[in-house]
């Protein structure tokens, strides 16, 4: 293939406790190593099936992006996270150290590059690491695609909370009591009525959203563009401090989510 970037370099990041990896007991029990390494690509995709405008570049698509993706935690097997990461950045590693952009059927791959052709699509997409702590490792995923011809583009962003004790990718009832919901749904709706946000559906029709960021002191909660909001909106974000949660946090959350101690 001409001039594409498929390829990818090692970075390292190393979890680190104040006590420089000591436990609060004395012992000498260590907090897993975390090793990264990050990609990038770029590359011209051509529309094999379908109809396209007639105008230049019109069956041209560049598909370019870059991320972080993990190769150690510890000892733990990171095949689940690494499918994960890998589904929501929209790449697939053909070796160890090389990656390749999952497309549409309707594309391939072509041998030409930016250089050669002025595409009128694109698809960008980032993968990186929001949170690092020693209890959690976060990665954001942000896409953007414009298709040739339309009146704008469209983006949406993602995450991946997985907690570094056990390797789990959590989801929101992971770190709630049972039955939160509809107290949280409450929370959520007041913030929406308080921001003044432009609804497509009434108030109290508004879901908890299915994406959500653990930050460093709480919860981010994320609705897609047209999810509840108009276009104009933008993706509608609600934000907690951990404390504000208190009510439906399961016991211990607080402490996990802000590194405070038991």
């Amino acid at each position: 293939m001409k001039k594409l970037t498929y390829g990818a370099f090692a970075a390292l990041a190393v979890l680190a406790s104040c006590n420089n990896g000591a436990s609060k007991n004395g012992d000498d029990e260590t907090l897993p190593k975390v090793e990264l390494m990050s990609y990038q690509y770029d590359a011209i995709a051509e529309v094999v099936e379908g109809d396209t405008l007639p105008q230049p570049g019109s069956k041209y698509v560049r598909v370019s992006g870059e991320g972080v993706m993990p190769t150690r935690i510890g000892n733990r097997d990171l095949s689940q996270l690494r499918d994960s990461l890998e589904q929501l950045g929209a790449i697939s590693f053909v070796t160890t150290d090389k990656v390749e952009p999952r497309l549409d059927p309707t594309m391939v791959i072509s041998s030409l590059s930016s250089d050669d052709v002025n595409a009128c699509g694109s698809a960008y997409n980032s993968l990186t690491v929001s949170l690092v702590s020693p209890r959690l490792l976060v990665w954001k995923d942000y896409c953007a695609n414009y298709v040739c011809g339309a009146a704008h583009g469209s983006y949406r962003t993602a995450f991946v909370n997985y907690r570094v004790s056990d390797g789990k990718i959590l989801s929101v009832s992971d770190l709630m009591r049972p039955g939160y919901e509809e107290k949280l749904s409450n929370l959520i709706r007041k913030q929406l009525k308080d921001d003044k946000v432009d609804l497509l559906v009434p108030l109290d029709e508004v879901p908890i959203p299915d994406v959500f960021e653990i930050t460093s002191n709480g919860i981010r909660f994320v609705y897609q563009i047209y999810e509840i909001a108009p276009y104009s909106s933008g993706e509608v974000s609600v934000n907690f401090d951990a404390y504000e949660l208190e009510d439906v946090l399961a016991p211990g959350m607080i402490s996990f989510i802000c590194g405070l101690p038991e």
